[in-house]
C-alpha cells in the first residue's frame, strides 16, 4: 500500500514540477513519509520514475486490451483505441519529453532502462493493435495486413504526438485521425 501511495505522489508531483522539478523530497512530503521511508521502497529517483512508467504503460495495455476484445462496430472501437492512446500520451507529455530530448546528468541514465520498457511496451501494442485488425479484416476492404495496419495508425498517432511535445497549442480531432487512416488503408 505505501509503494502506491508513493507512486501516486510521484505522478503528482511529477504532473506539477515535470521530471527534471520532481525530488524524493517533494514526493515524500506529498506521500507523507520520511525520505528514509521512501528510499526503502525506491533507492533513487530514476528507480521511482522507471516504475512509475511501467504502471503507467500496463494502465494503458488492459485499456487497449479491453476496447479490442469488446462488442461494437468497427469505427467505434477505433475511437475509443485512438482517444485512449492520445491520453495515455498526452497524461504522460513529462516522459515523452524526457525520450525525445533527454535530460544532463543522473536523469539521462535511465533512458536505457525506459528504452527497454517502451521496446517491451510497444510489442505487447503492436501483438493487441494486429488481434484488433485481424478481427475485422475480413468484413473491411483493406489491403494491408493488419499489423502494418496497426502500425500505419500508430505512425499517425506518433506524428500528431510528437509535434504535440513540441507545439501544446496543436489539436486533431478522433475523427479526422480516423478518416486519414481509413483512406490509406482501405481499398
Amino acid at each position: 500500500m505505501r509503494r502506491e501511495t508513493i507512486l501516486r505522489a510521484a505522478d503528482k508531483i511529477i504532473r506539477k514540477y515535470g521530471i527534471a522539478g520532481a525530488s524524493m523530497d517533494k514526493i515524500a512530503e506529498e506521500a507523507e513519509l520520511s525520505k528514509g521511508a521512501l528510499y526503502l521502497y525506491f533507492p533513487n529517483k530514476e528507480t521511482l520514475l522507471v516504475e512509475l512508467q511501467k504502471e503507467r504503460q500496463e494502465k494503458l495495455i488492459k485499456a487497449f486490451d479491453e476496447i479490442i476484445h469488446k462488442e461494437g462496430e468497427f469505427e467505434q472501437l477505433l475511437g475509443e483505441i485512438i482517444d485512449t492512446t492520445m491520453s495515455y500520451f498526452s497524461e504522460n507529455i513529462s516522459f515523452f519529453r524526457l525520450a525525445f530530448h533527454g535530460l544532463p546528468g543522473k536523469l539521462a541514465e535511465i533512458l536505457t532502462e525506459l528504452k527497454e520498457v517502451a521496446s517491451n511496451f510497444n510489442r505487447t501494442m503492436t501483438e493487441l493493435g494486429t488481434q484488433f485488425f485481424k478481427r475485422f479484416y475480413d468484413e473491411r476492404k483493406f489491403w494491408l495486413p493488419p499489423r502494418d495496419m496497426y502500425l500505419v495508425l500508430r505512425g499517425l498517432m506518433w506524428s500528431y504526438l510528437s509535434e504535440k511535445t513540441i507545439n501544446a497549442d496543436i489539436s486533431i480531432e478522433t475523427k479526422t485521425i480516423i478518416r486519414i487512416f481509413l483512406k490509406g488503408v482501405e481499398r
